[in-house]
């Protein structure tokens, strides 16, 4: 018998600002990722990774909420990973802010979606 699905409570932060979600978005549009991470249909795991260089923008997102890893590759310089990972908060995000994507719409309809008929369907 399958386990239920146990929700999370959101945790991320969506700016209220509209210049902060408009700068949120670019990001995400621009620099960011819109993944499903592993092969389970039943479970899949949606994932919003920004990866940047400049410390000062991941420590802006790092505000919103979110987790942050970093790859040190010499003589490259330091590349940060801002990542979003609860189900409820690649959600939250992803309505907030896809009205505002130009490049990554489709990927962010096609998460919400599937995410959507999840709930929908029966246990």
């Amino acid at each position: 018998m399958a386990q239920p699905t146990r929700r999370l409570p959101q945790r991320i932060v969506i700016p209220v600002n509209p210049a902060e979600l408009g700068y949120l978005a670019g990001i995400i549009d621009g620099e960011g990722s819109i993944f499903r991470n592993g092969h389970h249909p039943q479970r899949p795991r949606w994932i919003l990774d920004v990866a940047n260089t400049d410390w000062s923008l991941i420590e802006w997102l790092l505000s919103l909420g979110g987790t942050c890893s970093e790859a040190n590759r010499p003589p490259r310089r330091t590349v940060y990973h801002w990542k979003v990972c609860s189900r409820a908060d690649v959600e939250a995000l992803l309505t907030a802010i896809e009205p505002l994507l130009r490049i990554k719409r489709g990927r962010a309809r096609e998460c919400l979606d599937e995410l959507l008929a999840l709930e929908l369907a029966p246990a």
